[in-house]
């Protein structure tokens, strides 16, 4: 999503918006950033052109609206007001910054397996919302699905009553003219899942719609789910409640490319710079803008919030029970709103803005040079509070991660400890505890997270605690956690020199100009989304990733390249390629080259990845 900026002569304020900038925008329609009398920010989609003249159509566009707001879930996109009798009929959600599927997909092609899971994951559970508030959403499709740091955002439904489809892949039902049902949506979500499991259309090599799909490039357990949301009979096809139950609860936060990550934190941070509000305070390592009001916005019932009840009241003139409901929704949508990017406007609000809350945070240098196993043992104190049983810190045996972190495990209970690894999986939600603050797990995930300072702040210090089969209790949990928060400043060291792998930056290993040589045009900086890898997104992905255990350097398969054993990959991907090299007389420290492009390039992707591991090892110290 591109944010321009209002085009002089234009209007600057819509209903009690006032305009931040244009977005992407269809025939018809005019989308725009708008912050509101809350100092939330919003999309204000604005209708225009001759379809104004066509009968009905603002009872139509009220009656969407008023439909979209029974919705309820992360997954959808919540309208918040709207007004039919304006001029120029508008209707606004929150913001959210994102990076639109199709997009995505444009670039990377596919989507690797683990994110693949997560869309699937977190539509199903947005349909599964959309039809229990009685509507089918008839659009879904790639450029209706946005990807956040929360996980999966799709669309606004549209009315079980009227309205047109616009499925991008119809069902093959909708061919003899039926109407679109929930398993007609459950078919475009297998279009959606299969194309970006795949790269393409499952039915592109073939006839025509209602066919065997063609999804010989889809990993299980997803082809068993694609396949049967693409059979021809509606009535054999899963509801989203199927699908969640073979494939487990819905992820809220996914691992998507890097590059996408960057894209959104990207977009956030021009949204809050537009809406008056510095995104970052580096010289003070004070957090985002829009977190710092997440406390004060919590349970808040907001002056707009009524005016847009009022608003939809008057409007629709309808006092009857259902509408009742959708009014109480709203006021807790618009709650939300202030929760989503919380900036103030000093021109409508003269309620004094939230104190920010001072943050701490390991920098990834930091990270890398902090024992984690022995600030682990320290957090252990004298016994962890795990039920049934407490357990001894002595019962608790300990063992360096890949990435230089630590995991303990004591009676089935598992403590895990990472410095500097990628934030996935945390909601929004944060806890204070000395000053520090601390994110929570997603779901019924027992971890807690410190993001690092801006602007490494996708990545930071986790603990997580995994708990034996039916044991549902976060307690341990907390304590550890509450200790690694005492001893944060003090965290011990680890005694390595400065050449070891683990304390070198991984993008100091290769040179911006090395790198578009050899894959073509880069961005001015790569993406860093822990503290043991470096991604340069150009014409081709190049990862470069140290780590305490290589994955390769057990097996067989190796090669010598001009004076350099690597380790070779299982050719398991027809688009990536990874070499490895173990570094002498570590016994564990590797360092690996993955190369990925678009499917059937991996014999082409190899020779670069060589040749650009031959470059880091001549660049590590001591060599």
């Amino acid at each position: 999503m591109t944010i321009e900026s209002i085009p002089a002569g234009e209007p600057l304020r819509i209903g009690p918006y006032r305009l931040l900038g244009v977005l992407e925008s269809g025939p018809g329609f005019r989308c725009v950033l708008g912050v509101g009398p809350d100092g939330g920010v919003h999309v204000v989609r604005q209708a225009g052109g001759p379809q104004l003249n066509e009968p009905g159509f603002r009872l139509r566009w009220r009656r969407d609206a008023l439909a979209a707001m029974r919705v309820a879930g992360a997954g959808n996109t919540a309208v918040v007001d709207v007004d039919a009798d304006d001029e120029y009929p508008w209707r606004s959600t929150l913001f959210v910054a994102s990076a639109r599927l199709d997009g995505v997909l444009d670039r990377h092609r596919s989507l690797p397996e683990p994110a693949v899971l997560a869309l699937a994951t977190g539509l199903a559970a947005a349909l599964r919302d959309v039809h229990a508030a009685g509507l089918v959403h008839g659009r879904v499709r790639p450029d209706t699905v946005a990807l956040t740091r929360q996980g999966v955002r799709l669309a606004e439904a549209v009315p079980a009553t009227g309205g047109a489809v616009e499925s991008v892949c119809p069902a093959p039902e909708l061919n003899g003219g039926a109407d679109h049902t929930v398993a007609s949506d459950v078919f475009a979500l297998g279009v959606v899942l299969a194309a970006a499991a795949s790269g393409r259309d499952p039915f592109a090599r073939t006839p025509a719609r209602g066919v065997r799909p063609d999804l010989r490039d889809v990993p299980e357990p997803l082809r068993t789910v694609i396949a049967a949301c693409l059979r021809e009979d509606p009535a054999g096809r899963p509801t989203p409640e199927q699908i969640l139950d073979y494939l487990g609860p819905a992820t809220t936060a996914a691992a998507w490319p890097v590059s996408v990550l960057n894209a959104i934190d990207a977009q956030e941070r021009e949204a809050a710079e537009l809406a008056g509000t510095q995104a970052t305070t580096a010289t003070s390592g004070e957090p985002r803008a829009w977190r710092s009001a997440l406390a004060a916005a919590a349970g808040a019932t907001t002056e707009f919030g009524e005016r847009s009840v009022r608003a939809i009241r008057t409007r629709t003139g309808d006092t009857t029970g259902q509408i009742q409901a959708v009014v109480g929704l709203t006021l807790v949508v618009v709650t939300i709103a202030t929760l989503v990017l919380a900036v103030r406007d000093g021109g409508d609000s003269t309620d004094p803005a939230p104190e920010p809350v001072a943050v701490s945070g390991l920098s990834l240098d930091e990270s890398r040079r902090i024992d984690a196993c022995r600030w682990l043992g320290d957090a252990l104190g004298g016994s962890v509070p795990v039920a049934p049983t407490p357990q001894p810190a002595a019962a608790w045996k300990t063992a360096v991660t890949a990435g230089w972190g630590c995991r303990a495990a004591a009676a089935g209970y598992e403590l895990e400890l990472q410095l500097g690894t990628q934030l996935a999986g945390f909601t929004p939600e944060e806890t204070v505890l000395d000053g520090i603050r601390l994110r929570h797990g997603a779901g019924e995930r027992c971890a807690r997270a410190i993001a690092a300072p801006a602007p490494e702040d996708a990545a930071g210090v986790t603990v997580e605690l995994r708990l034996p089969a039916g044991v549902k209790d976060c307690r341990g949990l907390e304590y550890v956690a509450a200790n690694l928060v005492r001893t944060f400043a003090t965290a011990p060291g680890a005694n390595r020199p400065d050449t070891a792998l683990a304390v070198l930056a991984p993008c100091d290993l290769l040179t911006r100009e090395v790198v578009t040589k050899a894959i073509g045009p880069t961005p001015a900086q790569p993406s860093v989304a822990d503290a043991h890898s470096c991604v340069w997104d150009g014409g081709l992905e190049l990862t470069v990733r140290a780590s305490q255990s290589g994955r390769y350097t057990g097996g067989p398969d190796t090669a010598v390249v001009e004076g350099v054993r690597m380790f070779l990959d299982t050719p398991a991907a027809a688009d990536t390629c990874t070499r490895e090299y173990l570094v002498p007389n570590s016994g564990t420290d590797t360092v690996a080259v993955t190369v990925r492009w678009t499917e059937g390039t991996r014999e082409s992707n190899c020779p670069i990845a060589e040749a650009m591991l031959r470059t880091v090892v001549a660049r590590l110290p001591g060599r």
